[in-house]
């Protein structure tokens, strides 16, 4: 008499053999197709909801840009024609006087456009008028421009250029990225000097560098700067404020040239260097 001799199932078998035949269930598929179909149009909803806040955003940011740049214009008319007088009465302190308030009236005019140019940047609408731009020009008008800003900051600062620093960029562009670190380096710098060099790197490019004597810049914070509308807290008190917007400016201004943007801040002080291509 033969045994009949059963064929033991292997483990796990059970279990894929029912999971299968429920996931064949073509109710389960079409529960599975629901579910996935109102996943999708929720994070759709979701999307559409963050582009109308970003757009509602950056209309606001325009209008308000707008209605900053009227009044400013019209203090620097009256701030030149009382320098002109002052200088044809003879009066040069008072005309001195008058000349720096109109530069740090340009300045802040500078701080405003900057909102402007982010909300064209943010929509790709920023683009780059190339031009042969000599570099040592543009650095000697944004030291000219933030020397009574470092100095109301108790900073010093120090330029170095060395090499040939021309090249086909956006004249404009460069003075917006220079002026946005320098700004930042002074702003978070310590009162200790703040030094702006640049310098032939090879026959294609150029190297750009701000520093400052600083906190530094922690390696979670460096990713968050990157960001616009963040900037990393220094103090407790929040006493270094602004729109944190200057960094990531400045790093898409930089790449719309084909450059790089690098912050090397972990320790004692910050150091961002631009390098640039001198045609894009």
């Amino acid at each position: 008499m033969s045994k009949r001799v059963r064929k033991p199932t292997l483990k796990g078998q059970s279990t894929k053999g029912s999971m299968a035949s429920l996931l064949s269930n073509p109710h389960v598929s079409q529960a599975r197709a629901s579910v996935e179909h109102d996943d999708e149009e929720r994070l759709r909803r979701e999307n559409e909801v963050l582009k109308a806040e970003i757009a509602a955003r950056d209309q606001l940011l325009s209008i308000a840009v707008h209605e900053l740049r009227n009044p400013i214009n019209a203090i620097a008319l009256q701030i030149s024609v009382a320098e002109q007088m002052a200088t044809q009465r003879g009066d040069h302190a008072i005309a001195d006087r008058l000349k720096k308030a109109d530069k740090n009236l340009q300045w802040l005019l500078a701080r405003s456009v900057v909102l402007l140019d982010v909300t064209r940047t943010a929509a790709g609408l920023h683009h780059l008028e190339l031009g042969c731009v000599d570099l040592r020009e543009v650095i000697r008008h944004v030291e000219d421009l933030y020397f009574s800003h470092a100095e109301a900051n108790g900073t010093t600062l120090r330029v170095e250029c060395s090499g040939v620093l021309t090249g086909q960029w956006d004249g404009l562009a460069l003075e917006q990225i220079l002026g946005n670190l320098v700004s930042n380096a002074i702003k978070f710098g310590n009162g200790g000097q703040v030094v702006l060099s640049a310098e032939d790197a090879n026959e294609d490019s150029i190297c750009l560098r701000v520093s400052d004597c600083g906190s530094g810049i922690s390696a979670a914070d460096q990713q968050r700067i990157r960001l616009p509308f963040h900037q990393a807290m220094l103090t407790a008190s929040k006493q270094n404020g602004g729109f944190g917007l200057g960094l990531w400016l400045a790093r898409s201004l930089v790449e719309a040239h084909g450059g790089s943007f690098d912050v090397d801040a972990q320790t004692s002080g910050s150091t961002f260097t631009v390098t640039l291509p001198k045609c894009p």
